[in-house]
C-alpha cells in the first residue's frame, strides 16, 4: 500500500544577493595577534630614514589621504604610518580596504590591533559595497588605503575593478 500523506516540496531558499564576510575565527584571533607581535618586533629592530625631496608628506599631513600599498608590503606600512602621520598628529585615523575571505578577516583583525578600521570588499566579493564603505569613511575624514595589485597577482600590477 503506497504512503498516502502529500508530498510537501520545498521551495529553494533564496538569495539575498548581499554577500556577508567572513567573520574571523578564535584561531584567526591568536594568528592576528601573533602576526602583529611580530610586525611591531620587526620594526623595532628597522631604522627608518625619511628620504622626501618632494615634500611630500607636510602634504599628506594637511588632510585627509589617499594611500596605495602593495600586497606584500602591507605590514610594516602599518608602523610607517603610525610612525610619520598618527605619532604627530594623534587624531588621525585610517580605514582600509580588506579582502571579505577568511585571510581577508585575518586581516582585519590584524588592521583593527594597529588602530585602523577595515572595510571588507574585494574585486572578487562585496567589491562594491566595500568601495561605498570606503567613500564613507573618507567622508567622515579619515585616511584610506587600499593595495591596488589583487591578492592572487600579479604582484606590482594594478587589478581592474
Amino acid at each position: 500500500m503506497a504512503d498516502e500523506t502529500p508530498q510537501v516540496r520545498e521551495r529553494p531558499r533564496r538569495r539575498s544577493g548581499r554577500v556577508v564576510p567572513n567573520h574571523v575565527t578564535l584561531g584567526g584571533r591568536v594568528i592576528a595577534r601573533v602576526v602583529w607581535t611580530l610586525v611591531r618586533g620587526v620594526d623595532a629592530t628597522l631604522r627608518y630614514r625619511l628620504d622626501d625631496p618632494t615634500n611630500a608628506l607636510a602634504t599628506v599631513r594637511q588632510g585627509p589621504a589617499i594611500f596605495t600599498i602593495w600586497h606584500n608590503r602591507l605590514a610594516l606600512c602599518l608602523r610607517v604610518y603610525e610612525r610619520y602621520i598618527r605619532r604627530p598628529q594623534p587624531t588621525r585615523r585610517m580605514a582600509a580596504l580588506v579582502s571579505a575571505s577568511r585571510d581577508g578577516a585575518r586581516l582585519a583583525r590584524v588592521l583593527e590591533l594597529a588602530g585602523v578600521q577595515p572595510v571588507r570588499g574585494s574585486t572578487s566579493r562585496r567589491g562594491a559595497q566595500g568601495l561605498l564603505e570606503l567613500v564613507s569613511w573618507g567622508e567622515r575624514g579619515l585616511d584610506l588605503a587600499l593595495t591596488p595589485d589583487g591578492p592572487r597577482g600579479p604582484r606590482y600590477v594594478a587589478q581592474s575593478a
